[in-house]
């Protein structure tokens, strides 16, 4: 082999090595990813209009700093080592008086690898927002991008929490229009509920009472 075409041989394996390395992380339907967060946050403003949207956003934010300034939990260490944002999409079921969204957690301490998407909900129960924290989506960056010392954006975070979380929320009827799906929620009741009652709360008969009470419970441990 001569050396033009050992050079040739090493230009293309260095494109091949390349092509391999940009399409091993996870992609994502852009078109698709677009039309479930469009989708979703237009079905739920015209259920509640777009004030009681934003109201309810805003009153998402300020629990969350309030969890934060008052050190609950693991909201102890968010003002230190992760910067922290609700998403944009609020699900709104047909009662209207539960929702799911998702917090996106990029960890900007300097010995961070992974990122998270933790799940957020509210339930209205006498006119009041009672909202409370769910599982917990741990991402490796590795799984979609090269560096993996800098956080992934709340972009790509959010694509991320349209394809395996909003993408259940509606779905389409016999004519093909979008529709909520209430079984969407059945999830943010089930993950609480063990044998006669609710978690540790032996004395909650409902789920509007155990919510009290993890709410309350979260403020106790303070």
């Amino acid at each position: 082999m001569s050396n033009r075409e050992i050079k040739v041989f090493i230009l293309y394996f260095l494109l091949v090595i390349s092509f391999i390395d940009c399409n091993k992380y996870k992609k994502y339907n852009e078109k698709e990813i677009s039309n479930i967060r469009n989708n979703t946050i237009t079905i739920t403003k015209s259920m509640i209009g777009k004030d009681e949207y934003y109201c309810i956003y805003d009153k998402m934010n300020d629990s969350i700093n309030s969890f934060i300034d008052n050190k609950l939990g693991n909201y102890t260490y968010w003002s230190s080592v992760i910067n922290f944002q609700i998403d944009s999409i609020i699900c709104i079921n047909k009662g209207k008086n539960k929702i799911v969204t998702s917090i996106l957690l990029p960890y900007v301490g300097k010995d961070g690898v992974s990122d998270e998407i933790q799940f957020f909900y509210g339930v209205k129960i006498k006119e009041q927002w009672y909202f409370f924290t769910g599982a917990t989506m741990v991402l490796p960056r590795e799984y979609y991008q090269k560096d993996i010392h800098t956080p992934l954006s709340f972009e790509k975070l959010k694509k991320i929490a349209a394809d395996h979380i909003y993408r259940g929320y509606l779905i389409k009827d016999e004519k093909g229009n979008w529709q909520i799906n209430d079984k969407f929620f059945e999830g943010m009741e089930n993950k609480n509920q063990t044998g006669a009652g609710y978690g540790s709360c032996f004395s909650c008969q409902t789920f509007e009472e155990y919510v009290i009470y993890l709410v309350n419970l979260n403020w106790q441990k303070k």
